[in-house]
């Protein structure tokens, strides 16, 4: 399984752009 930690950071990289967009 991937680590907490990536799933964590991805998904707040796809917040942000989201949030920018």
């Amino acid at each position: 399984m991937v680590r907490a930690s990536s799933i964590s950071s991805w998904v707040m990289g796809v917040t942000v752009l989201r949030v920018r967009m």
